[in-house]
This record gives structure tokens, C-alpha cells and sequence, in this order.
């Protein structure tokens, strides 16, 4: 994550910040004073296995125009991009006083949409099938931890659970969702994909 130090900043700030694990790999993210929660492009990056060289997300493009996410800039997805997805990188302060570049976190369930549309069409290059595939775990995992949050909040339980009880559970959906889908290849798959991602068998 691109950070460097900001004086006299009118950037909005971080008031909260952590770690979002994503199996064995975590994303930075914040709350920021406006509400908004952001994630930091490196760390969505890392987490869909995104291997571009490019740089980091920039703010804006060309013609001071809004930038699109580098996660679904190829041409090929461009068709399953809906005119609801307005996602520019986010330029805030961290509690450090860093300048930190982000999105908002809406976009990770909407790039996953993005690339399971396409794969389901059969629009995706093969260096794209295994982003759709992470997409497809982390979507159902997201989907069963709102469902929780949900009823946690209509029922009161949200001030009795741990702090940390939505991200142990929804770290157990990804691995469970992992699991499932894993039965579908041989072994040897596993360990060369395992290895690749520098992940522990």
C-alpha cells in the first residue's frame, strides 16, 4: 500500500483502521470520518490474485476524468460493468498522517459480480479464471457473514458477540467455500496453486 506523508491535508481521515483477512493473505482497510469504508488497492490486489505490473491506482485519468479500477480495466469485462458501478480511487489520510489510496469497499462484491458474469458468458481470458475463481469464494462468504451481521443486529446479539466474531466467521466461510470447490481438482493442482500464492498446505 503507497503511503507518504501529507501536511495541511484536506484529505478525508481515517478514524478507525485494521486488517481484513482473506484467507492467508489480508487487506488494510479503514473507516474514514465521513463513513465510508475503504479498502486499500495493494491489499484487493493481493487478495484476488490480481498479477498486473501496473502501477498503483491513480486518481484520476485521462481528461481529469474518473479512473477505473485496474482489477476490471481489460476491454473483455468491460461489457458486465454496470452504469451502477462508479468506483474512483479514494485518496485519505491514515491515523498516521499517511496519504493512503484505496476504494471503497462496495467494489470487492462488485468486481466479484464482474468477473463471474463474464465467466459464466465465457468472456474471460485464461489468465482471468483463477480472479474468478477467488471471486466465487469470497462472494459466498460474504453473502453468509451479512446474513449473520443482519440478524445479529435484529436481534440485539451484535453487543454480546467478540470483537472479532464476523471475521473469524468469515474467514471459516472462505475456507469452507474453498474447500468445496477444491474437491473438483487433483491434488497436485493444490499444491502448485498453494505454492504459487505462497500459502501453507
Amino acid at each position: 500500500m503507497k503511503t507518504f506523508r501529507v501536511k495541511g491535508s484536506e484529505l478525508p481521515k481515517a478514524t478507525h483502521m485494521g486488517e481484513l483477512p482473506i484467507l492467508n493473505l489480508s487487506i488494510p482497510c479503514a473507516v474514514l470520518d465521513d463513513g465510508k469504508r475503504v479498502l486499500s488497492d495493494q491489499g484487493l490486489r493481493r487478495a484476488l490474485g490480481y498479477a498486473s505490473k501496473r502501477p498503483e491506482a491513480k486518481i484520476t485519468g485521462e481528461n481529469n476524468s474518473p479512473k477505473m479500477p485496474v482489477f476490471v480495466a481489460s476491454n473483455n469485462l468491460k461489457p458486465f460493468i454496470s452504469k451502477e458501478f462508479q468506483y474512483s480511487p479514494i485518496l485519505y489520510e491514515s491515523v498516521k498522517g499517511n496519504a493512503v489510496t484505496g476504494f471503497d469497499a462496495n467494489v470487492l462484491p462488485d468486481i466479484c459480480q464482474i468477473y463471474l458474469a463474464a465467466r459464466r458468458a465465457g468472456k474471460l481470458h485464461k489468465s482471468q479464471e483463477r480472479i474468478a475463481e477467488t471471486c466465487e469464494i469470497i462472494l459466498g462468504a460474504l453473502a453468509k457473514t451479512g446474513i449473520t451481521a443482519l440478524i445479529d443486529e435484529a436481534t440485539g446479539y451484535q453487543a454480546d458477540r467478540g470483537r472479532d466474531a464476523l471475521q473469524r466467521l468469515f474467514n471459516r466461510y472462505l475456507r469452507e467455500s474453498f474447500a468445496a470447490w477444491s474437491m473438483t481438482f487433483y491434488p497436485d493442482f493444490y499444491q502448485r496453486l498453494f505454492a504459487l500464492r505462497g500459502w501453507a498446505l
